[in-house]
């Protein structure tokens, strides 16, 4: 019995680590922007904080040998818990902080997020690494492996992992998911606390004989440098293998879980299964471990990289369900078996401080892993030949262990002539598009950067698309990309005199050389990866609009930048990816709009991608909302080509689309002017009503980021997408709140104009 209410204890605190983890990372993006340095430093700020709490509790343990270690684990729940309450008022502060710093000197502002990690992760990080040597004391009292706790507690953090992305974030929002697992802490703490009231010193068990110790080959030095590179290996793995399977599935919040999740079960099973293989007669079954390891990466790279080819589509859960099915199978048994390693160490130590010692190895090994892998191997051999290289290191330093010739050589050398020549080729013959059959065109520019994998391609027709992370997101395809172009005239066309402008996400540039054609003195183009503008030339629609002497790129986080500057603007247009994307959400939020608002000119035009087509109606409407409540001079442009949404908002008080001064400017445009006026189809009262009693999408609400997938049952397509909103809209009478099974329905039955001139006959009756 108490050996269940400890194991199902460890469980749950692994449970609110894993969700601790991705609630810091979540918050630190919102505060300070997301970049990959800073997804690198709070990585290190907080594997660096488990380090040194391990060390330090290691240290305690050491000199207060007769501590009650339940005492001490109730103690680190507790902080953990407490450390989260406080999250919303310290990033608020953190806010301003890096505003501060930022004006003051840029060159500085990067130490901000280490700053952030250093005092608002250090004290909840400390006490998650204290947690592995209280382990250690933990394991002697109640007579269990310590192995066997460090695998109950991997195994919950795989379920934090899939809870806090499936459940607790879209269901409960940021905020309530704060206090509900700190709830988890507290009640991992207060059961700590019944443990060591209940199960005392003078407990009948201890008269039990410890648990054997385990020998293995390694001596004191060599144990360190094994676990250093365990670490090392796992997580320059994990970087370079999510790249391509983010390719695969999509660079959603739900697959990163789905990833995470299988790895985390894979170190799980072996931790669990760690002490069995230590219990085999051969000295060398930890060095196989090393080299199967090895031959399990060589041999599975292959099979990784076509992932994309795989058929893991289907219903929702269905597809979720064969992607995290998929990911263990195949990660798994060289996950499972580097996982063996550092439980096994732990296993052989009766020490605190010595187990102290080989888990901040540990974890050492894996900030270097992680660093070297997205900033140095990953952007310079790509993530296949990253994988070969760290499955080779393993098979080379297990094989040179074993001291002798061993069979398994001619194994290892098989197994990297496989790898290499089963290499798919990806980044010159082909990329990780699940929907863009091979052959079917040609590469014209690779990179894989620190951030994404980012590809140009050439179709058969001419058409060259701009793809990150295996999707599709731009190109210059004359009736998809239509829109773009009016991102940029039409909110030029709507001020009275435009000079400063702002585009936040490049794509293939057309939105900002139509703001340069419109004649915008000054041009602000913000995105998030340097390669996109290094690529941009290759489309030869923005005629090299980079170049041109009021254009000046800025690579940042758009909301950073609209945070960070006091610049006004007259023009601000936004075209993120749709907020079903990882991070995106954060571009589509009402404080989001409030800044944008902010940095508006008193009679400045804010203007919002609506993607009908990627979108849930109900999850279009919302956007609509929420722009409307920041922006009440509001209005919905259809483009009248790829029927697609663009909402426009005016921070003056004349009612939006009464008067269209930029008309007046001899401009060179693909729609006439009464096509332009007449596609503005919802003016800000039928904003309005398509808005009413909708719930507003926040910071909190992370429901278009995690989950929202689940609400699309088929394929959207652009015109029926926009039809069936714009039919429900121009209703009469309007109906009192928006039936979305009702708009599905339009959708189908609209879908039965195929050709372009019905469906624009169908808009222009409504």
């Amino acid at each position: 019995m108490r050996l269940s209410i400890l194991y199902f204890t460890i469980f749950c605190a692994g449970f609110a680590a894993l969700s601790w983890e991705v609630i810091w990372q979540l918050k630190l993006s919102l505060s300070l922007g997301f970049s990959a340095l800073g997804t690198a430093i709070t990585l290190a700020t907080t594997m660096g904080g488990m380090t040194l709490g391990s060390l330090a509790m290691g240290q305690y343990l050491k000199k207060r040998p007769e501590s009650n270690p339940l005492t001490a684990y109730m103690l680190l729940e507790a902080i953990v818990g407490l450390s989260g309450l406080g999250l919303e008022s310290v990033f608020r502060a953190l806010e301003t902080l890096d505003r501060s710093v930022y004006q003051s000197s840029q060159a500085l502002a990067p130490l901000v997020h280490v700053l952030a990690g250093v005092l608002l992760l250090g004290l909840p990080t400390l006490a998650l690494g204290a947690t592995i040597p209280v382990f250690n004391s933990i394991s002697q009292r109640f007579r269990t492996p310590l192995s066997w706790l460090y695998a109950t507690n991997t195994a919950g953090a795989a379920l934090g992992c899939l809870g806090i992305a499936f459940v607790f974030l879209p269901k409960l929002g940021i905020l309530t998911s704060i206090y509900s697992v700190a709830a988890i802490n507290f009640g991992v703490a207060t059961s700590a606390f019944g443990m060591s009231y209940l199960f005392n010193k003078n407990d009948e068990d201890t008269d039990k004989p410890h648990l054997p110790q385990l020998k293995h080959p390694l001596k004191a030095n060599q144990v360190l440098w094994a676990a250093f590179l365990t670490g090392y290996v796992t997580f320059a793995l994990e970087i370079a293998w999510f790249r391509s399977l983010k390719a695969s599935f999509g660079s959603r919040t739900e697959s990163f879980a789905l990833m995470l999740a299988a790895v985390l079960v894979a170190l799980a099973f072996g931790a669990r299964l760690s002490r069995r293989l230590a219990q085999l007669r051969s000295n060398n079954t930890f060095f196989f471990l090393l080299i199967g390891s090895g031959l399990a990466i060589l041999f599975v790279t292959p099979l990784i990289e076509r992932f994309d080819t795989l058929a893991l589509d289907g219903h929702y859960y269905e597809s979720t369900a064969k992607k995290f099915l998929a990911t263990l199978c195949a990660l798994g048994p060289a996950i499972a078996m580097l996982g063996a390693v550092l439980p096994w160490l732990l296993d052989n130590e009766n020490k605190p401080e010595r187990c102290a010692q080989i888990y901040s190895f540990n974890t050492l090994g894996a900030i270097l892993g992680s660093f070297s892998s997205a900033w140095l191997l990953i952007p310079s051999l790509g993530f296949a030949r990253t994988s070969w290289l760290l499955g080779s290191i393993l098979c080379f330093l297990g094989l040179k262990c074993l001291k002798a010739f061993h069979p398994l050589m001619i194994a290892a050398l098989g197994a990297l002539a496989f790898a290499i020549s089963l290499e798919s080729g990806i980044g010159r013959d082909r990329i990780q598009v699940p929907w863009v059959k091979n052959g079917k065109y040609k590469i014209v520019d690779y990179a894989e950067t620190q951030e994404s994998t980012i590809s140009i391609i050439e179709m058969e027709s001419g058409q060259r698309d701009l793809v990150i992370d295996g999707f599709v997101t731009t190109g210059d395809q004359a009736e998809l990309t239509h829109y773009m172009k009016w991102m940029g005239h039409l909110p030029m066309l709507l001020h009275p005199n435009p000079t400063d402008s702002l585009v936040i996400c490049f794509g293939t540039g057309q939105t900002a050389k139509a703001l340069v054609d419109e004649g915008s003195h000054m041009v602000d183009v913000v995105d998030l990866n340097q390669a996109v503008l290094d690529m941009a030339h290759h489309f030869k629609v923005n005629e090299n609009v980079l170049e041109k002497p009021q254009v000046r790129p800025i690579v940042m986080d758009g909301r950073a930048w609209l945070r960070r500057v006091d610049k006004q603007y007259d023009v601000i247009t936004l075209e993120p990816m749709a907020p079903t994307f990882a991070g995106v959400n954060s571009l589509y939020s009402q404080e989001f709009y409030e800044i944008t608002k902010k940095r508006l000119k008193p009679d400045g035009i804010a203007c919002q991608w609506l993607p009908f087509h990627l979108l849930h109606p109900e999850h279009s409407v919302q956007i609509a909302a929420t722009f409307q409540h920041s922006f009440p001079n509001c209005g919905l442009w259809l483009d009248p080509v790829g029927f697609t949404g663009i909402l426009v908002g005016s921070k003056s008080q004349e009612p939006l689309g009464q008067s269209w001064p930029g008309l007046e400017r001899e401009v060179e445009r693909s729609l006439t002017d009464s096509e332009i006026k007449r596609a503005l189809y919802l003016d800000s009262a039928g904003v309005a009503r398509l808005s009413r009693r909708q719930t507003l999408i926040t910071d909190d609400n992370q429901e278009l980021a995690y989950g929202s997938l689940k609400r699309l049952s088929e394929p959207l397509h652009r015109k029926k997408s926009a039809l069936s909103i714009l039919h429900w809209a121009s209703s009469s009478p309007p109906p009192q709140k928006v039936d979305f099974q009702e708009v599905l329905k339009i959708r189908v039955d609209l879908s039965k104009d195929r050709s372009t001139k019905a469906a624009r006959r169908k808009l222009e009756g409504l």
